[in-house]
């Protein structure tokens, strides 16, 4: 296998003799091992597991094997060899079904897999010295959680161009007072889902899914670099009847990857495809600062084989050719683990050259924060267990079982200093409500989460060799909790208790200070104080109506977007005095309009205090009684000493929401669709928002499956 560090000359040319001379092995070749389950998989699960011990911090340098004792017994390391780690494996099962052949006869032996990079990077010399260039006018950014750390979206502009994602293409605009013209349309899949790579010679293809109800591709915007980030899939089939060929898209297995796809853009109407990495498993998310692209990825393996290290050890695909994760960049503990990786790739947007990597066996992940030191990533562990005992006294001759169950919080943080190492772990009660119940400030980490446990106990008799119940009881805890966590994640301050019978609706971290919303009935704003992160105190919980589903500064205020007990769309300003005390200065709901994507995705709503602009999508409807009446329309609000007030109501023309954004360049704002229903840029003033220009991306047709219902796609 070659390693995320190693691929040369000589063995790629070994291996497309070995290729050659197995040819019809290789038609036969398989993945129903390596992912049918795997799509299943891409959806991360958790899993019910004993409460993990802290780790250690642990650094690791130059390859060789590290092993550390944290002192409780626990030890992770790396590994000398791949059959080493698979004795670590829980389950192992072997896939013997008829003609399924595993074989590595398709994967390069261990060679530097960063020589394909740099080789494949040449235009990366191409980078000028006005790299830093900025355009002289103001233009809104992708709302991100922490200031200069980059976050992918669907759309992004650099204040003279305005590149969007549609379908499997990115349209590349000019944009100069308000008109837009078309500068190139680069498409990163090909008509039948196949991922573009560099050159003709890839060992194996990746595919996307072209159809327009799941593609998720996103995108970087940096310097003359454009990257689209996209989940894809390497298909393998492994039937050869004829007879199944009639159906053959259901005797195909599956393995995710996360894909990233690096262009050189500093000519915007003619990008070079510099290089294509792809990271095993499904997206955890990604991150980028700088030049520096982290790509995190949760990745599964079933039906493993012990001499074949493809069907348990992560893989790159760079450019098409294979890479394992090399031993040294794999850490494992003792203990026998499910086969489960956290996988980590770093890659360098300048040169697209892969940098680092790092694989956690038995770890997982869903949600992931990132500051300019770490990663963090969290994963919720369902921990329950069952204790029976034969009771005494009046429960005399009866036979007690006891059931405890907790949601809890596992956390993983990965060093950014110098090449990707892991730095500690823990788990803590409770579980997040998203990436934004994590933040680092000052060295320490700030987590906000939500308990749920349940401590029950039954008492049951035998009757006539059946059980019967003989009554019990039943007690469940719902409430919230804020650490405070060192460098090495130990607890070193807390506040316990907060809100019980409801859970977290939203965080934000600023500073020193914290907010948080919690809703089960009344909205209670907590604003707390972790100047001393040892000892946190509650300053202030304002209860009102509804509920904050985002916050975010504006200005001097807080700005709170979610909605009201009956879920019409709620907007709210928040204020404190000198003594940190909050009160809801400003308040609107808007009437019939229950839904947008905002309450759950930052990226979709721009609140942005100097520009005085806040908007956003939104769909609702109205009750006539005999019909239901849909809408969908882009708001642009400001607020000033009347409050809120409504700039514009954009009628978009669509029946229900789908991926929508806005931006402004200077005095002009673009509001950006990409759906079934429509694919499109138009652009307005600021002034009185009159329409200045439209551009329609992908068009769509409709496509005839005969005693099928026709369904729309991209033409």
């Amino acid at each position: 296998m070659k390693t995320y560090d190693e691929l040369t000359n000589d063995i790629l040319e070994k291996t497309k003799t070995e290729k050659a001379r197995r040819s019809r092995t290789v038609r036969r070749l398989t993945s129903a091992a390596l992912a049918l389950v795997l799509v299943m998989g891409g959806v991360l699960t958790a899993h019910f597991v004993s409460r993990a011990p802290t780790l250690p911090t642990i650094t690791r340098s130059g390859g060789e094997i590290k092993t550390i004792d944290s002192g409780d017994g626990h030890i992770i390391s790396t590994k000398a060899d791949y059959s080493s780690i698979f004795e670590l494996l829980n389950d192992r099962k072997i896939d013997n079904r008829i003609g399924l052949i595993l074989d590595d006869a398709d994967f390069a032996t261990p060679e530097a897999v960063d020589d394909v990079v740099e080789k494949a990077a040449d235009s990366g010399e191409n980078r000028t010295a006005d790299e830093a260039e900025t355009y002289g006018t103001e233009y809104s950014k992708t709302n991100v959680q922490v200031e200069g750390i980059d976050e992918a979206d669907v759309i992004k502009t650099d204040g003279k161009y305005i590149y969007a994602m549609s379908l499997r293409n990115v349209y590349v605009y000019s944009a100069e007072n308000g008109e837009m013209e078309l500068v190139s349309k680069l498409p990163f899949a090909s008509d039948d889902g196949t991922v573009v790579t560099k050159g003709d010679e890839a060992d194996k293809d990746l595919y996307v899914d072209s159809s327009w109800w799941s593609s998720t591709a996103e995108m970087y915007v940096a310097s003359d670099r454009l990257i689209v980030i996209c989940p894809a899939w390497e298909r393998t089939r492994y039937s050869n009847n004829p007879v199944d060929r009639l159906w053959e898209h259901y005797y195909y297995s599956y393995k995710q990857y996360l894909c990233a796809a690096i262009y050189d853009i500093s000519d915007k109407g003619a990008p070079v495809l510099m290089t294509t990495a792809a990271l095993s498993g499904s997206s955890v998310s990604t991150r980028m600062i700088g030049d520096r692209l982290f790509l995190v990825c949760s990745d599964n393996y079933y039906n493993i084989q012990k001499n074949v290290p493809s069907t348990f050890i992560p893989k790159a695909i760079i450019n098409g050719k294979y890479a394992l994760a090399s031993e040294d960049t794999i850490y494992c503990g003792e203990e026998k683990s499910d086969c489960v990786y956290l996988n980590v790739l770093e890659l360098d947007a300048a040169s697209a050259a892969v940098t680092s990597s790092l694989s956690l066996l038995g770890y997982d992940g869903e949600t992931m924060y990132q500051s300019e030191n770490a990663i963090y990533v969290a994963m919720t562990d369902y921990w329950s267990e069952t204790e029976n005992a034969d009771g005494t006294g009046e429960d005399a001759g009866l036979r007690i079982e006891h059931y405890r169950y907790s949601r809890n919080t596992r956390l993983t943080k990965i060093s950014l200093d110098g090449e990707l190492t892991l730095a500690a772990s823990t788990t803590l009660d409770g579980y997040l409500h998203n990436s934004f119940s994590m933040d680092e400030y000052d060295g320490y980490l700030r987590i906000v989460t939500s308990i749920d446990s349940v401590d029950e106990y039954n008492k049951w008799k035998d009757h006539e060799d059946e059980l019967e119940w003989f009554g019990g009881d039943s007690k469940r805890v719902n409430t919230n909790s804020l650490y405070v966590l060192d460098g090495a994640l130990n607890v070193v301050g807390s506040i316990s208790d907060l809100a019980p019978d409801e859970r977290v609706y939203s965080c934000r971290f600023e500073g020193d200070q914290g907010y948080f919303v919690t809703y089960r009935e009344t909205d209670p704003l907590f604003h707390v104080d972790i100047s001393d992160p040892t000892a946190p105190y509650v300053v202030d919980a304002l209860k009102i109506p509804g509920h904050s589903d985002y916050l975010q500064r504006f200005g001097d205020l807080l700005f709170g977007f979610g909605q009201t007990d009956d879920g019409h769309l709620k907007l709210s300003m928040f204020s404190e005095d000198e003594n940190g005390a909050m009160k809801e200065v400003s308040t609107v709901a808007i009437p019939d309009v229950y839904y947008s994507d905002a309450l759950y995705d930052h990226h979709a709503i721009i609140a942005d205090a100097d520009k005085n602009i806040i908007a956003f999508a939104a769909e609702g409807g109205v009750d006539y009684g005999d019909r239901y009446e849909y809408s969908v329309n882009y708001y642009v609000l400001s607020y000033g000493e009347d409050g809120f007030t409504v700039r514009a109501t954009i009628d978009t023309g669509l029946d229900w929401q789908e991926s929508m954004r806005g931006l402004y360049i200077g005095d002009f704002f673009y509001v950006y669709l990409n759906g079934t229903q429509k694919s499109a840029i138009t652009s307005y003033s600021l002034a009185d928002f009159s329409q200045i220009d439209s551009e329609t991306m992908d068009e769509y047709v409709e496509i005839d499956y005969g005693d099928y219902e026709p369904y729309v796609i991209f033409d």
